[in-house]
C-alpha cells in the first residue's frame, strides 16, 4: 500500500491510527488519534504518545508495548488516555509489525478504539449486581435457590445466619435435611409437585432445624424458574413464624 492510500484510509477511519518504527516511536497518527488523546501530532512524535497515557496505566502499558517491540510480536491491551482537560477514555490498542518486500520488520501500524460507554456499561452493571447482592444477602428474609433433585444451590446470608449456618455450610446440602423428620415427606411431595407443575406457586408452614437443634417454624413459598444458563431451578423464600405458631399455640389452650 502507497503511503498516500494509506493516509487517505487512516484519515476516513472511525479508529484512531498510528505508525511507528521498529523501536516504537511514533511517526504518524490520524486526526481520530489525536481527538481521543487530546494530543496533537507533534506532541505524539516519538514517546511523546506515552505522555497522554493515564498514570495509572502509563507504567503497564510501556512496558507491554516495549516488549511487544522488543519481541517482533503483535500488541493489545485495553487502557486510559487522559486529556490535558482531564477528559478519560478508555481504548483497546492493538498493533502488529510491518513487513517488507523480504518480511523484515521495519517498524508497526496500530489502532486504538474508544471502549468507553462500553465500560461505563460494565461498570453500571457491576454497580447494579453488586446492589443486588447486598439487597439478596441483608434483606430479612430466607432465600433458597434449590436444583431439581432438591441440593442448595444458593442461599442468601440472612438466610443462612437464621438456621445458625454459614452460607458455605449450606451450598450443596439437600433442602429436605433442614426440615424436622416429621415434615421432610411434605417438602419433598411439595418440591415433586411444584416441579410437575411449573406455572404453580406452592406455599407449606413447616419446622426447621437449625444448626444447634433448635426447631422454628417457617412459611415458604416456592416456584420453578430458570438459571440464567437455562437450567431449571426452584425459588424458595421462607419466612420466620416461630413467634405466630406460639401465640396460635397459647390461644387455643386458653
Amino acid at each position: 500500500m502507497s503511503d498516500q492510500l494509506f493516509r487517505t484510509l487512516a484519515e476516513v477511519a472511525p479508529v484512531g491510527i498510528f505508525r511507528t518504527d521498529t523501536s516504537g516511536q511514533c511517526l504518524y497518527v490520524n486526526e481520530r488519534w489525536c481527538t481521543i488523546t487530546g494530543l496533537s501530532v507533534d506532541a505524539a512524535a516519538g514517546l511523546g504518545w506515552t505522555t497522554a497515557l493515564h498514570p495509572d496505566d502509563r507504567e503497564r502499558v510501556t512496558d507491554e508495548w516495549t516488549q511487544a517491540m522488543r519481541d517482533g510480536r503483535p500488541f493489545l491491551s485495553e487502557y486510559r488516555f487522559q486529556t490535558a482537560e482531564q477528559k478519560i477514555t478508555w481504548v483497546v490498542g492493538q498493533a502488529r509489525p510491518e513487513l517488507d518486500q523480504q518480511g523484515d520488520v521495519v517498524g508497526y501500524v496500530g489502532t486504538i478504539t474508544d471502549i468507553t460507554e462500553h465500560k461505563r456499561a460494565d461498570e453500571a452493571l457491576r454497580a447494579s449486581e453488586d446492589r443486588y447482592r447486598s439487597l439478596y444477602d441483608e434483606t430479612p428474609t430466607m432465600y433458597f435457590t434449590l436444583a431439581t433433585d432438591g441440593r442448595v444451590l444458593s442461599v442468601n446470608r440472612f438466610g443462612a445466619g437464621q438456621l445458625g449456618y454459614q452460607v458455605d455450610e449450606l451450598v450443596g446440602q439437600s433442602m429436605l435435611g433442614l426440615f424436622h423428620e416429621d415434615d421432610e415427606e411434605t417438602v419433598a411431595a411439595g418440591l415433586s409437585e411444584c416441579l410437575a407443575k411449573p406455572k404453580t406457586t406452592k406455599h407449606w408452614e413447616l419446622r426447621k432445624v437449625r444448626k444447634n437443634g433448635g426447631v422454628i417454624w417457617v412459611r415458604e413459598t416456592a416456584r420453578v424458574s430458570q438459571s440464567s444458563s437455562g437450567e431449571t431451578i426452584v425459588l424458595v423464600s421462607c419466612e420466620d413464624i416461630t413467634e405466630r405458631k406460639r401465640m396460635e399455640k397459647t390461644l387455643a389452650t386458653q
